[in-house]
């Protein structure tokens, strides 16, 4: 499989592969535009700006009509707010396998501050994942081998651990009172 980084920091994040397959949208417009003409499908993370850029989302999702977007649950009212509307997106469940045109697609769970998907993707022999800001991936020890690995990390597993304990304790407050 092909690929090109058009974006990974955390100014933003978006990666096409096979030219069909765009993995993130949280780059700009600008960045994205040649790009966009041969996207096909969005594969979706998270919901944080760095990954999920709600101009360039708007703006791809008006200028291809056709696009389907896939994610977990947690993408849903994001998408929804963009102006996606419901019949183009794929509300995929971890670990699940989806057949996509020539590829075969499965979205990871992965450990962030927020839901998080990472996306195996897989066409004739090769296969591949991308995976991004996650703490570990130590408790997906049943991935098997890969011919190509994207993990974009812009965050110390301390950060984001720190990070999540701040979401656990505030969600504990909030439930006692």
């Amino acid at each position: 499989m092909d690929y090109a980084i058009i974006g990974s920091s955390s100014q933003g994040n978006a990666v096409l592969i096979d030219g069909t397959i765009l993995c993130d949208c949280g780059v700009s417009w600008k960045q994205l535009k040649d790009a966009a003409k041969t996207v096909k499908i969005v594969l979706l993370t998270h919901v944080h700006s760095d990954h999920f850029r709600i101009s360039t989302v708007k703006r791809l999702s008006s200028e291809r009509p056709g696009l389907r977007w896939f994610g977990g649950k947690h993408m849903i009212e994001k998408l929804l707010s963009t102006g996606v509307t419901a019949k183009r997106i794929d509300i995929c469940e971890p670990r699940i396998d989806y057949l996509i045109g020539d590829y075969k697609i499965t979205p990871i769970p992965l450990i962030h501050d927020v839901d998080n998907f990472g996306w195996i993707i897989e066409k004739d022999d090769q296969r591949m994942i991308y995976a991004t800001d996650t703490a570990t991936m130590g408790h997906l020890d049943d991935l098997g081998m890969f011919d190509l690995i994207l993990i974009e990390g812009n965050h110390g597993e301390d950060e984001l651990q720190e990070r999540i304990a701040e979401k656990e304790l505030s969600g504990e407050k909030k439930k006692k009172k």
